[in-house]
């Protein structure tokens, strides 16, 4: 006998009716106000449309705990449930999500609950999809003892706690490490530990190759060749895989390819402290592989002056940053200058102690790795215990 019929006998037993969802709620999207992006002034309070929190704006139109429903646009998932939020405080919606409070004899978090696991696919109408208000308040729902529904409320109430622990801790942990390693790579890779006398402008240990050039966005249909893209590099500090994205290149095009070693650059961004990221290619290969416009190439004279993956580490330090960010020209949009960056001088530490700064660094980097692989599977755990609970809490036939 499950936990829910053990409930259902004691506390029910002569049975329960089912209700529409309009005799469980009141309904308040008369309340509701929509605010254009540009009209919005900037606050604490948060701005919710159909699938979350959109914005934060300086006033509320609600108070307390409610329960919002996406209306149009999101408002049904892959499994065919609604899009639910669980909104608490001071806080505005827009049109886009229904707003509902239960009545005096029902639980607001017991029906959010009940409805997170409802199939509403008949419900659903249109393109783009919407659930109106005259269907929503059609949704059956049991009428149980308030008992019954606190108890099923209070054990998943633990579980969504718990799980939300464990996001919160892993978010912590991962800004420690996070932290911990930008700690020890700016003091490993510090312009002051190196031989002052072996430093050299960048121009005079490589040049600066373009990305590529003449392009337009049928390039990009039905491509042949693999490049590079610009979050490509904006995302990692190495490209060790063969790219997913393609451009038609033809053969007679002089376009310039990736070699093994090669520190690209975002040439270009609108904000200040993203320009200049870098990552270094490191995939040795006979495939051409092509860079986006965006970006441009380092390559050394020399392959042996710097050990690719000493590079992904230094040209990311705070001390190569903090000469890059001089660099960078623009308003409205930064664009890093070749020209002043050519001028830039670095050390040119022994590679011998390259290999010993990448063992450190990769040891460290491992280490922060450690806590990806561990907290988000028992989060996935906890997640999947909350599902099986609230399935079997929720089963009413």
């Amino acid at each position: 006998m499950s936990y829910l019929q053990k409930l259902l006998d004691k506390y029910c037993p002569d049975g329960y009716e089912w209700v529409k969802l309009e005799d469980a709620v009141e309904i308040f999207d008369n309340k509701r106000i929509p605010i254009a992006q540009n009209k919005r002034i900037k606050g604490k309070f948060p701005y919710y449309g159909a699938n979350g929190i959109q914005d934060y704006v300086n006033d509320f139109i609600f108070d307390g705990e409610y329960i919002l429903i996406g209306e149009d646009g999101s408002v049904i998932d892959g499994l065919n449930h609604p899009i639910l939020n669980y909104a608490t405080g001071k806080f505005w919606v827009n049109n886009h999500s229904h707003v509902i409070k239960a009545k005096e004899e029902f639980l607001n978090r017991f029906i959010y609950h009940f409805l997170s696991i409802l199939d509403i696919s008949d419900i659903v109408r249109g393109t783009p999809p919407k659930m109106t208000k005259g269907n929503l308040l059609t949704i059956l729902i049991p009428k149980i003892p308030l008992k019954i529904q606190e108890k099923i409320v209070e054990i998943l109430e633990r579980f969504r706690i718990l799980e939300a622990e464990l996001k919160a801790e892993l978010k912590a942990e991962l800004e420690v490490r996070g932290k911990q390693f930008d700690f020890w790579i700016n003091k490993l890779l510090n312009f002051t530990n190196f031989d002052k006398n072996n430093s050299k402008e960048l121009q005079s240990i490589g040049c600066f190759i373009s990305g590529l050039r003449s392009k337009n966005k049928d390039s990009f249909v039905n491509g042949n060749q693999r490049y590079v893209s610009y979050l490509d590099v904006f995302n990692n500090k190495e490209i060790n895989y063969l790219p997913n994205n393609f451009v038609k290149i033809f053969d007679d095009e002089n376009q310039n390819d990736l070699n093994y070693g090669d520190v690209i650059f975002c040439g270009s961004s609108e904000n200040f402290d993203e320009t200049g990221y870098a990552s270094v290619y490191t995939i040795k290969n006979d495939e051409k592989v092509y860079l986006n416009s965006f970006s441009f190439i380092f390559r050394f004279k020399d392959n042996n002056l710097f050990l690719p993956k000493f590079s992904k580490y230094f040209f990311n330090c705070k001390d190569f940053r903090d000469l890059l960010l001089k660099c960078i020209n623009g308003v409205t949009r930064f664009n890093l200058s070749k020209e002043k960056m050519s001028k830039i001088k670095i050390p040119i530490p022994p590679i011998e102690t390259q290999n010993k700064i990448v063992s450190i660094l990769d040891k460290l980097s491992e280490y922060s790795q450690e806590i990806n692989s561990g907290l988000p599977a028992e989060i996935e755990l906890r997640s999947k215990q909350f599902k099986y609970y609230r399935d079997q809490l929720l089963d009413f036939k």
